[in-house]
């Protein structure tokens, strides 16, 4: 009896992610064809069912306005949604929303938090940001060799940003073993 309430919990379970995977895709489609309003409404649907590449989806559709009017803080609940169950884009995005303060009060402490979460899972930009906030002491405090240490995994991925900053980061060290001054920085964090 036992055995055979769990097969069919299984097919079940089976039929929906077929489904919610099949709302995705067509999700893509529609958005392909410029028709936002569809994509938006396939993408609910999966994203309903726990698909955070979807609830990513909806939350950057209702950050820009696509298909929907702006809302931050639609955004910043789908961003959570699909970050709580580890999806590095949405960790790394809601990170962003925090430090700007977008749809949510400006938390430079929070905005760490999601950044280091999608870092550890290899994320190029979140490993920017989070090596940002360090070089600025912005939520946590001032530290260059964290800093460098998290630019260096960005720019070993490939951001032209962190490769830039790295290098500013050791011109300014050399220069201040030889009492020059501080460069400039790329100022900005990165969305995803």
């Amino acid at each position: 009896m036992k055995i055979k309430a769990i097969i069919t919990a299984l097919f079940l379970s089976f039929g929906l992610i077929g489904t919610t995977y099949s709302d995705f895709n067509i999700g893509w489609a529609a958005y392909d064809k410029g028709d936002y309003k569809s994509s938006i409404n396939e993408w609910k649907s999966s994203a309903d069912q726990g698909h955070v590449k979807a609830q990513t989806n909806l939350a950057i559709m209702y950050g820009q306005g696509k298909g929907v009017l702006k809302d931050d803080k639609k955004a910043v609940k789908w961003y959570r949604k699909a970050a709580v169950q580890g999806h590095a884009k949405a960790q790394n995005n809601l990170g962003w929303m925090y430090g700007k303060g977008k749809g949510v009060l400006k938390n430079n402490q929070q905005a760490v938090s999601w950044y280091r979460k999608a870092a550890m899972q290899g994320n190029m930009v979140a490993q920017f940001n989070l090596g940002w906030m360090y070089d600025e002491g912005k939520g946590v405090l001032q530290n260059n060799q964290q800093a460098v240490s998290w630019y260096r995994k960005s720019a070993n991925q490939g951001d032209s940003d962190a490769q830039f900053n790295l290098a500013l980061l050791y011109r300014q060290e050399n220069e201040s073993l030889k009492g020059g001054t501080k460069s400039l920085k790329v100022k900005k964090e990165k969305f995803n």
